[in-house]
């Protein structure tokens, strides 16, 4: 019963997001998120100051590919050598990749152009969804998931969630701030990703559930 409410609820959820994240593609596809988009960048536009640009500088290199890529190495580290989590791994690995996936195909689907009026820095490509905003958001909850088990004290727990959060949100609000970026298009990323991450992570604990049975 437990299980059914449990899958129910994150149906549920999911179903939401991919709903939500259609009506943000169709409005896109007929040039109606300005109502949402100019606001917020007007607001990031006013707050500009040389410090500022310097911190989301940093926080966009570390959302960039070479800086996943780096992270992933660390993880794999961490993961395979000092904690011998081999499937935990694989469960990265895959959610990364398919995360990557989904977005170059949304690009092509979608084929929206970037800001060209007002940029502090360079990028290419197609810009819904975010690639940042989807590869921060699947990257950080993933690892927030995978370490959450080991961390038996509230405290370490809570601070897993706060870094998370602020690297999330640093990293796609730092594409805005920028100006390679719209709005829209870092909200479309994290609604992807979270509905990319349910399905999978369900998946993952279903097939450790299953293992788990057949050792006992």
């Amino acid at each position: 019963m437990i299980k059914n409410i449990k899958f129910t609820f994150l149906f549920s959820v999911w179903l939401t997001l991919i709903i939500a994240f259609n009506i943000f593609g169709y409005l896109i596809s007929v040039n109606k998120m300005a109502w949402l988009d100019q606001p917020i960048i007007n607001f990031f536009r006013s707050v500009e100051n040389p410090l500022l640009t310097k911190i989301y500088l940093w926080f966009t290199l570390i959302g960039d590919t070479p800086m996943v890529i780096v992270i992933f190495l660390i993880s794999i580290f961490i993961l395979y050598f000092a904690l011998k989590h081999r499937t935990q791994l694989v469960f990265l690995l895959i959610v990364l990749v398919g995360s990557t996936i989904i977005n170059n195909i949304l690009k092509i689907i979608y084929q929206r152009e970037r800001p060209i009026e007002y940029r502090l820095t360079e990028a290419s490509g197609y810009s819904f969804p975010s690639g940042h905003s989807m590869a921060s958001f699947t990257l950080y909850i993933t690892l927030s998931f995978l370490i959450w088990k080991h961390i038996p004290h509230r405290l370490g727990r809570g601070i897993v969630i706060l870094f998370t959060i602020v690297m999330i949100f640093m990293i796609g609000t730092s594409r805005i701030y920028l100006g390679v970026h719209y709005p829209s298009d870092i909200i479309g990323g994290y609604l992807v990703s979270a509905s990319w991450l349910i399905p999978a992570i369900y998946l993952y604990q279903w097939y450790l559930e299953k293992r788990n049975q057949k050792l006992a």
